[in-house]
């Protein structure tokens, strides 16, 4: 009985090739990335990869027997923006950051009534100046707001115009803060517990 050797061989040896054109393309990339897209991408690792970081443990609600709340984990945001473009490539990061500053001008005055209208504190003019500087400034982690924020405020900044878009597209994000709430205040705090520096 004949087997159909030729065939068999010559369509193992193309699927060969193509795995070594793979193999290759992969290296050349990787070559690529570790040499000329190193600042880049060590910039990008600076930004969102921290060593040794310490993650603090989630406290839960503490309750009394008829449920009212005793000790409560509520979270606390200071509120940021990212003036500038992360492509890579200058020519999308030229487009991209002209689609920012577009974006910007544009809701600008919108911005400003509704960030007065969240917080009354702001001044309206003073903030556009503060916006401007940011800008200015070419900073990607530039602080709107000086004080902490509840979670409320921050989803009613999230509705403001440019704020409502994505951290990539318009720029706008948080940090979160863990804070602790006592609604009796010190009493029976041995009991409950409280949070201490290094605790």
């Amino acid at each position: 009985m004949n087997f159909p050797v030729k065939p068999v061989t010559r369509r193992y040896a193309f699927v060969a090739f193509i795995m070594v054109l793979l193999s290759i393309a992969i290296l050349v990339k990787a070559v690529y990335i570790m040499t000329v897209e190193k600042d880049f991408w060590m910039a990008v690792s600076d930004r969102f990869v921290k060593e040794n970081v310490a993650v603090p443990p989630t406290r839960g609600n503490i309750l009394a027997a008829n449920g009212e709340v005793l000790a409560a984990s509520l979270p606390e945001y200071k509120l940021y923006m990212d003036f500038m473009s992360w492509e890579k490539d200058s020519a999308r990061w030229v487009k991209d950051q002209a689609r920012r500053d577009s974006l910007l001008e544009v809701k600008m005055d919108s911005i400003c009534q509704g960030m007065h209208a969240l917080f009354p504190d702001i001044d309206p003019v003073a903030f556009r100046k503060h916006m401007l500087a940011g800008r200015q400034k070419r900073s990607h982690h530039w602080p709107l707001y000086k004080k902490r924020v509840t979670y409320i405020q921050y989803r009613q900044a999230k509705t403001i115009p440019l704020f409502n878009l994505s951290s990539n597209r318009g720029g706008f994000h948080v940090e979160e803060i863990k804070t602790r709430r006592n609604p009796y205040g010190k009493l029976a705090m041995r009991t409950i517990g409280d949070l201490y520096k290094g605790t």
